[in-house]
């Protein structure tokens, strides 16, 4: 009842009242309706003392009446803080569809006062449906108006009788919602006077300045809403004119010239029209519109576009891991380089050779070796050249038919396999980093010449390269024997992917670490990573540098024709094609029961 008559008083009757009831409360000792009274003046301490008693329901009514006090006075750093403090002290709890509604209420005026109209508009619509839907009239017609005046402000005056024609809007009509559709049309049709005497006019607009001027929140933005229309009201009036005099155009909006020669001043420089003013012949020159033409972006996007491509295709050449996935890289024509190009076969035969000698097997003592991502086989024959048997794996069946191979069968994998083949191997066509289909324990050793890197390199979002790597070197530990040591040659992209392998090798239970050889040179610099399958502990290898290598190959002269040879197992190894070499792999051949033709004079002489 209390409320009922507060609200047709003055704000001035409105104090005195609410004091007057807190007295007799206190005099009466009844607490909550003192309470009650208090939250409508705002008494700050009263919300430590809900804070007390856990009277959260009076708390939210309290920071809600506070925010709208400070709103009132111009303080919205403190209406928003009280805002927040009481949408958070709503959150914890049930809040009526009142009150709720209230709080949306409350939210849209301050984001309208912050000119962000399309949020307060969301926050009049909630604040509406849930005036409605508890049938507080006033309160939701208050919500509707407001609901359009953001989508007037928002430039947008046709979706007025849209909003109207709602069927929760259509029960609803009065004074205000006329005033607003009045303003709509006034800014549709762009003229400031029928705007100016909506609110001033009172005998030729009806009783619309009375509902307008006493409305706060809609008073608030009457500047702006005045501005916005006489800026609509000047470029209305000279649309049709190249050039015009400014006293036409201060006649035709009914203000004065200097006025309008300011406003016109202000709206060229942030660029609302195209024009300039002659102050001393008192005309406005407006230029037309020219479009932008679109052809300067297209040029600068193809440009940023052909950069990129170049970009994208250096990296391709330096990398051919950035290109595309191994299996699709290394197709046919890429697998006949490694069979055609002796530069290439000569560098795999160099890196096959020091991986070889970086597994520091025993001598004359053949074993089965894996050589992950094997491709052509190149590799493989350096295994066999030695005297071991050996297994290749590799992603592509293009490099895999470069080389002839045994058959083999392995579930889920498929295979290529070719006739007279030379070499001890076997190869299988399967990807290393869903692991490796062998069973434990099965080989001596493993080798890898530039394979590894492509795991740091995922094809789609659903591939995890540490995932990957893991699950690689988990399944090798497994189907090496224990003390077998493993050795992977590969070029990391950076640091990062270098440590990225190592530490998941060292994750799979793997013992050793980098191998660098010639560290200091930028083109014979070779990384190789060493680790060893459980067993003894044993020492990581000694690199290679520049002096080392300068001093490993001597010149042997012999009938005017040049030979390197390496110190060390190097040097003992017989040069392919030469007699010794012959005879040590019919040797091999023999010890394996097959039928080899016995040698002569001429077996390993050079043909001129």
């Amino acid at each position: 009842m209390i409320e009922d008559q507060s609200n047709s008083l003055d704000g001035d009757i409105k104090v005195d009242l609410c004091k007057e009831c807190i007295q007799w409360a206190e005099d009466h000792n009844r607490a909550f309706l003192r309470q009650t009274l208090q939250a409508r003046l705002l008494a700050v301490s009263l919300v430590r003392e809900l804070k007390k008693v856990d009277d959260k329901d009076l708390i939210v009514e309290v920071q809600l009446e506070e925010s709208k006090a400070c709103y009132h006075l111009s303080n919205l750093a403190k209406a928003r803080a009280a805002l927040t403090s009481a949408r958070t002290t709503a959150n914890s709890m049930y809040i009526p569809p009142k009150m709720q509604a209230a709080l949306d209420m409350q939210s849209a005026i301050l984001h309208a006062d912050e000119r962000d109209f399309k949020t307060a508009f969301s926050y009049f619509y909630e604040a509406f449906e849930g005036y409605d839907s508890v049938n507080e009239t006033v309160e939701a017609m208050r919500a509707l108006k407001y609901m359009l005046l953001s989508k007037i402000m928002l430039d947008l005056p046709d979706e007025v009788n849209t909003i109207l024609s709602h069927k929760h809007a259509t029960k609803y009509s009065g004074p205000d919602l006329e005033a607003m559709k009045a303003i709509a049309a006034a800014a549709k049709k762009r003229s400031l006077a029928d705007f100016i005497g909506l609110f001033l006019n009172f005998q030729a607009f009806g009783n619309y300045c009375n509902e307008l001027q006493c409305d706060p929140v809609v008073k608030k933005h009457f500047n702006s809403l005045s501005d916005s229309m006489l800026e609509k009201d000047l470029c209305r009036i000279i649309e049709p004119y190249s050039f015009v005099q400014l006293s036409h155009i201060a006649a035709s909006i009914d203000l004065g010239q200097d006025k309008v020669e300011k406003k016109l001043s202000q709206m060229i420089l942030d660029k609302k029209f195209s024009g300039s003013l002659h102050q001393d012949d008192g005309m406005l020159i407006v230029y037309d519109v020219e479009e932008p033409d679109p052809t300067f972006q297209y040029a600068v996007e193809t440009i940023h576009s052909m950069e990129r491509a170049n970009f994208l295709k250096n990296m391709a050449n330096r990398r051919p891991e950035l290109s595309a996935p191994p299996e699709q890289f290394y197709d046919e024509n890429e697998a006949r380089k490694y069979s055609s190009n002796s530069r290439m076969v000569k560098i795999q035969a160099e890196l096959a050779e020091r991986a070889y000698d970086l597994l520091e097997l025993p001598e004359d003592q053949p074993g089965v070796l894996l050589d992950i991502g094997c491709g052509s086989g190149l590799s493989g024959e350096i295994l066999t050249e030695n005297g071991h048997e050996w297994m290749g794996l590799d992603i592509s069946k293009d490099m895999l038919s470069e080389f002839s191979l045994h058959s083999y069968c392995v579930t889920s994998v498929d295979l290529v396999a070719q006739e007279d083949n030379e070499t001890d191997g076997e190869l299988l066509l399967g990807d290393m980093g869903l692991g490796l289909p062998f069973k434990p324990g099965c080989f001596d050793g493993a080798i890898s010449i530039s394979a590894i890197q492509w795991l740091c390199h995922s094809n789609s979002n659903s591939e995890d390269p540490k995932k990957r790597l893991f699950h690689f070197f988990q399944s090798l530990y497994a189907c090496l024997g224990r003390g077998a040591r493993a050795v992977f040659q590969f070029y990391p992209e950076n640091p990062a992917q270098c440590d990225l392998i190592c530490q998941q090798a060292l994750k799979a239970g793997f013992r050793g670490g980098l191998v660098v050889d010639f560290p200091e040179s930028k083109k014979a610099k070779k990384i190789f990573l060493v680790v060893n399958a459980g067993g003894n502990a044993q020492s990581t290898p000694k690199p290679l540098t520049v002096h080392e290598e300068e001093n490993a190959r001597t010149q042997v002269y012999n009938n005017g024709r040049t030979s390197n040879h390496a110190v060390g197992k190097k040097f003992k190894k017989p040069v392919r094609g030469t007699r010794d070499f012959i005879e040590k792999n019919k040797e091999r051949l023999r010890r394996k029961g097959k039928e080899v033709r016995e040698s002569t004079k001429y077996t390993g002489r050079r043909r001129h």
